[in-house]
């Protein structure tokens, strides 16, 4: 990721471009296509993503029911969801 990609993003705002330049040494962009999953239900959490931009949609299988809607993330936002749940693209995302 460049540091513009960090600046769009209000958790970043007000760092300084030393540290911006830290951060973007040590993650990768993404592109997620429409539909997509990001990440499965009961995976092994191993990668914290920052929605840059689109929109996903954070959803939960019940072991014995339906899949349930959790919320929509949109670029600028961000949520913290069951650690159960699974992501999948509802418009493309970077």
């Amino acid at each position: 990721m460049n540091q513009d990609s960090f600046n769009s993003l209000s958790l970043f705002k007000g760092l300084d471009s030393k540290h911006l330049d830290l951060l973007a040494k040590r993650f990768e962009s993404e592109i997620f296509g429409d539909g997509e999953v990001i990440f499965e239900q009961d995976a092994p959490a191993d990668r914290l993503y920052f929605l840059a931009s689109g929109k996903v949609a954070i959803r939960f299988k019940p072991h014995d029911g339906d899949v349930i809607p959790v919320t929509e993330i949109e670029e600028g936002e961000s949520s913290v969801g069951p650690l159960h749940s699974g992501a999948q693209v509802t418009h493309p995302v970077r």
